[in-house]
């Protein structure tokens, strides 16, 4: 009975081990897998210069000699030689823009730019609820009162579409946002998400 358990126990760590997503190389070439319930284990290929490829950061980033890739996808135009990763929760920057897992923040100054509670970040003139640029007008007391973890993706059309207050958005350039619920306020102001509501 024992030695059943003990093989039952051996079998059950080798098959979650077995299932680890992620970065993987496999005959030689990095490959991006995960698994679902429908299909199982997936493997995308990754178009990678193979012997130059790193992973990095909370291992969702890697990048080679050419390309930055966030969970297997290409972020479009991140510089590798200047990404680095600023926390484990997805934020991420180089020499020109800040990064939400794959979505620029735009309008953020990476040179004052810092994490607070996910969702929100800040640099010297904005704030950000994930990639949305918020209107605040007291950058310096701004504090999240109630962060959350969990975030959402859309694209920007379909964003402004149920906000259309943000149709501002569509002139900077980028084509899906990240954003999460929270709270935050300054000593004048209070926000629910990305929306001021007084």
């Amino acid at each position: 009975m024992k030695v059943r358990l003990l093989y039952t126990l051996i079998a059950i760590i080798l098959l979650l081990s077995s299932c680890r997503a992620g970065y993987q190389m496999e005959t030689g070439k990095w490959v991006y897998v995960t698994y679902d319930e429908g299909a199982g284990r997936r493997v995308r290929k990754l178009e990678v210069d193979h012997k130059n490829f790193e992973v990095f950061g909370n291992g969702n980033y890697g990048r080679d000699k050419k390309n930055v890739f966030y969970k297997g996808g290409i972020i479009e135009g991140a510089n590798p030689q200047t990404f680095v990763v600023l926390s484990e929760n997805g934020y991420a920057k180089d020499d020109k823009y800040l990064y939400l897992e794959y979505y620029i923040i735009p309008l953020a100054n990476p040179k004052t730019f810092e994490v607070l509670k996910v969702p929100y970040s800040r640099d010297d003139k904005k704030a950000f609820c994930g990639s949305i640029p918020m209107q605040v007008n007291d950058i310096k007391s701004f504090k999240v009162t109630e962060s959350s973890k969990h975030l959402i993706t859309r694209p920007l059309r379909h964003f402004i579409r149920e906000n259309p207050d943000f149709k501002w958005m569509d002139t900077l350039g980028v084509a899906g946002i990240i954003y999460g619920k929270g709270r935050a306020r300054t000593e004048t102001e209070s926000f629910l998400d990305f929306k001021k509501i007084g």
